[in-house]
């Protein structure tokens, strides 16, 4: 069943159908409000599916909070229905679309064996705790299928879910086949992501950045644990300056307080002065404390970007994308999908990246570590040509170079990267998913048992449990039980109570059998057993 979908081979269907989308609504505020790269990249493309016309309308549920977004702002403009409520309809949808980053096991687990309807997920994140935690969950629990779908963000992150998930499937009996896939990186507007002149002139003159200097920008979160390994970078600049007196690194981002990476600028700065290039080298932690479009602001400022990530999370970064559009060179590691935004020679610079295996001890810890610390030993396992480095920035101190591919970079990400042609691309594997799930027999979609079977519980608890031989008996003594309001409200309910009255006494099997012709198997017994438990708690007799 699994197969990679490649795009210009789609079929493609007519408009006619019905998306649900968990977790974003293009009607929310503008991008800006969205934490993270990747959400800016979906929000985009919710936006371009909906003003698409391909489906005749689409339905938003509420996953859960945007990670860092105030909760008071998310309800006050995203306004999506609880995720439960889809699944009372899930059949009525073309696909169920999940565009966060990150698996998410509970929203397959919401479905039911008879839903037809395919989950399809974006993976934009390449390792995580999570994300492994979650795959594991929904293929063990049998609620993920190889009729859903994935969209990766960049070739290498699908090549690593899959072998993962062949892992899995060698070591666990009922190990679904790999879901329909395919690779389709992340948007960017270029519209709202231009150089600006005046901001340019601006940050620089703050900055006391010379017409004649060259500022080269590392943007991304402050701490030992970030992508880039900035320590690295300031002792190569060391070198830079002996030959360019005039190249000036900015290092600027988020700062990180939990844990607490608060004197991590300050540890930069100290690494800069003993290199001799403090002068050349700015830290700028929190910048959007210090101006309001702050990555707008040091992008117009900027001549040159770099990206030397090691980054695990890594996909198809969106900084780079952004800084593309203000006509950036790119000086970006050979990472993860970088390699389909950046092209040597043509916009930027590519460098080599190795890695060793992971010890034993690490290779197997993704649950029994904290996220930061897992991070901080894989990326210790990866390194980056120094050397590379030197001569990309070299290169860029050639006006005409850098020019020409601060040009291309802007071109690539306005053409190839517009949020509607890969919103297109989004749409088309969604109809593509859509129309080979639903021709699946409902069969192949039995749920293996629980991984924890909560029935344990309760049960376990209790004196005795209802069995397909307990006795139900109905006494004319339990007169509030007929006009029981949780019991009225439930047309099961009503069905049951007319037949124990007419009965006086059956058999919790006797019962469930009567009722199957009106309601699906499946769930009616678990219904009439909660009925049955509401109905012995106003004076219905249970005999063993």
């Amino acid at each position: 069943m699994s197969s990679v979908i490649k795009i210009e081979e789609c079929g493609y269907q007519q408009s006619g159908a019905t998306l649900a989308i968990l977790g974003f609504d293009p009607s929310a505020p503008p991008a800006a409000f969205l934490p993270h790269g990747t959400d800016h990249s979906s929000y985009l493309l919710c936006k371009s599916i909906e003003g698409s016309g391909e489906f005749d309308s689409i339905d938003y549920f509420e996953d859960d909070t945007p990670p860092g977004l105030d909760n008071t702002i998310y309800q006050e403009y995203f306004s999506p229905r609880p995720v439960y409520t889809l699944f009372k309809s899930i059949n009525h949808y073309e696909a169920i679309y999940l565009p966060k980053s990150i698996l998410r096991w509970s929203v397959y687990g919401l479905r039911s064996q008879r839903d037809l309807t395919p989950i399809i997920c974006e993976v934009g994140t390449t390792h995580h705790p999570n994300l492994w935690r979650n795959l594991l969950y929904a293929g063990l629990s049998g609620t993920i299928r190889s009729t859903d779908g994935f969209i990766f963000k960049s070739e290498r992150t699908r090549l690593i879910f899959k072998s993962i998930w062949m892992d899995c499937a060698e070591r666990f009996n009922q190990w679904p086949e790999f879901p329909y896939n395919t690779v389709i990186p992340n948007a960017v507007d270029a519209d709202s992501n231009r150089r600006d002149i005046i901001l340019r002139n601006q940050i620089r003159t703050e900055l006391f950045i010379n017409d004649n200097d060259l500022l080269f920008l590392a943007f991304s979160r402050l701490a030992p644990v970030s992508k880039l390994d900035f320590s690295t970078l300031i002792r190569i600049w060391k070198k830079i300056v002996n030959t360019h007196k005039n190249a000036f690194l900015v290092i600027s981002g988020a700062l990180i307080s939990s844990p607490d990476y608060t004197q991590y600028p300050d540890i930069l700065r100290e690494i800069a002065r003993d290199a001799g290039v403090a002068q050349n080298v700015i830290v700028l932690p929190n910048p959007y404390e210090r101006w309001r479009d702050a990555k707008n602001a040091l992008m117009s400022a900027a001549d040159v970007f770099i990206h030397t990530t090691r980054g695990v999370e890594e996909t198809s970064p969106n900084v780079i994308l952004e800084a593309m559009c203000h006509e950036l060179p790119i000086i970006a590691s050979n990472w993860s999908g970088i390699d389909s935004m950046v092209i040597p020679s043509e916009n930027g610079w590519l460098i080599d990246t190795w890695a060793t295996s992971l010890g034993d001890s690490t290779r197997g810890e993704f649950l029994s570590r904290s996220h930061q610390s897992l991070s901080m030993d894989i990326e210790a396992s990866v390194g980056i040509d120094a050397t590379q480095i030197e001569n990309a920035v070299n290169e860029c101190m050639d006006d005409s170079k850098r020019r020409s591919a601060g040009e291309n970079s802007f071109q690539k990400a306005s053409s190839i990267f517009q949020p509607d042609r890969i919103a297109l691309q989004r749409i088309r594997f969604i109809k593509e998913v859509s129309s080979s799930a639903k021709l699946t027999e409902t069969a192949l979609y039995a749920t293996p048992p629980p991984i924890i079977d909560l029935n344990h519980v309760a049960i376990g608890l209790s004196k005795y449990q209802i069995q397909d031989d307990t006795k139900l008996i109905f006494h004319e003594e339990s007169d509030d039980m007929p006009s029981l309001p949780s019991i009225l409200r439930n047309p099961l309910g009503r069905l049951f109570l007319q037949e124990l009255k007419k009965r006086k006494q059956t058999t919790f099997d006797s019962i469930c059998i009567s009722l199957y012709e009106d309601y699906d198997y499946q769930e009616s017994r678990d219904i009439i057993g909660k009925i049955v438990i509401t109905a012995y708690s106003h004076g219905l007799l249970l005999i063993k």
